[in-house]
């Protein structure tokens, strides 16, 4: 079967290995759709320093397939799955050996390349659980890439009064409407504070989620926040270190919290609940598709936010 490795700074290779023997209580799952997240730029790009080659099938941790052969109990052949990796982000390969804790069924019916999106989306609705409500409140969003877009939905169906989605590509701010953004501000040709401060009286959002994990979009988020209000640091840091000015956030006394890691069995679930149904409807966001020969350029595209790109999908099976 094939696998992909990391074997230098944004350099891809697939090589050929072994598919995996299975145990008592595994199931073999052939992947089908896997979806490139913001965190797998952090080993794509090295952002944090590592060894050469990386570890087979990194990385990827968003993905869907079937079972083709099951050892477990309530698994059986041609169930189609969510596969969660172990702590190696694994996913870039055709098979894995997966044990019950790593799966969630999915409907027989249905669009892989939404289904798959439900992993993220758990991320999204375990952390807007952890802040509490946001009705009527005014939220800005700052990164409209697939994680912000999926934020924009979720807060505008729990009653924000403004979603306002920021970010420096036009092609995704045209998306962020689609996605319940009723403002989208294109910090390059905008001053985002202006903005901010022109649609809140002066006064700054309620609640900001940076969802980009740059070192200005940090800044940003502290600016924009008003008094006593509250930030939600989602995106992930794209440098260890940085300068953020702790004193304007000391004297805007916000409220901050990280990103939360979702529970399988009640966020993920009601995502890919949500998903079904429609109450998220993720079709928009899905710009790109590659397959898995492609992976290269698909890792490329989505890094270099090229081609109004939002969510890139690889599918394994081409």
């Amino acid at each position: 079967m094939r696998a992909v490795r990391m074997v230098a700074p944004r350099k891809m290779e697939i090589v050929e290995i072994e598919v995996p023997e299975i145990s008592r209580g595994q199931v073999l799952v052939r992947l089908l759709r896997n979806a490139i997240c913001g965190s797998d730029l952090i080993t794509f790009l090295e952002t944090q320093p590592r060894p050469y080659p990386g570890e087979l099938g990194s990385p990827c941790h968003e993905c869907a397939g079937v079972v083709e052969k099951s050892f477990l109990d309530g698994f059986e052949l041609g169930d189609r799955v969510l596969y969660f990796p172990p702590p190696v982000e694994n996913g870039l390969r055709e098979y894995v050996a997966a044990d019950a804790h790593q799966l969630l069924k999915l409907p027989e019916d249905g669009d892989l390349s939404e289904l798959v999106l439900a992993q993220l989306l758990g991320t999204v609705l375990r952390t807007t659980r952890e802040i509490g409500s946001v009705l009527g409140q005014s939220v800005v969003v700052i990164g409209q890439g697939p994680v912000g877009q999926l934020f924009d939905r979720v807060l505008w169906n729990l009653g924000a009064k403004q979603v306002i989605g920021i970010d420096s590509v036009p092609e995704r701010l045209r998306v962020s409407r689609l996605m319940g953004a009723t403002t989208v501000v294109d910090a390059n040709a905008r001053q985002p504070w202006e903005e901010v401060s022109g649609l809140t009286a002066g006064r700054g959002a309620d609640l900001v989620i940076e969802a980009a994990g740059y070192e200005e979009t940090q800044r940003l988020m502290i600016e924009l926040v008003r008094q006593d209000g509250r930030i939600v640091m989602f995106g992930v840091p794209k440098y260890r270190r940085s300068e953020l000015d702790l004193f304007a956030w000391y004297k805007k006394r916000a409220q901050m919290v990280t990103y939360h890691v979702p529970d399988v069995e009640r966020d993920i679930a009601l995502a890919l609940q949500f998903i079904v149904e429609k109450r998220v409807d993720v079709k928009p966001i899905l710009t790109h598709a590659f397959p898995l020969a492609r992976v290269q350029e698909a890792y490329d595209l989505f890094a270099d936010r090229r081609e109004g790109c939002v969510k890139v999908i690889l599918e394994m099976d081409r």
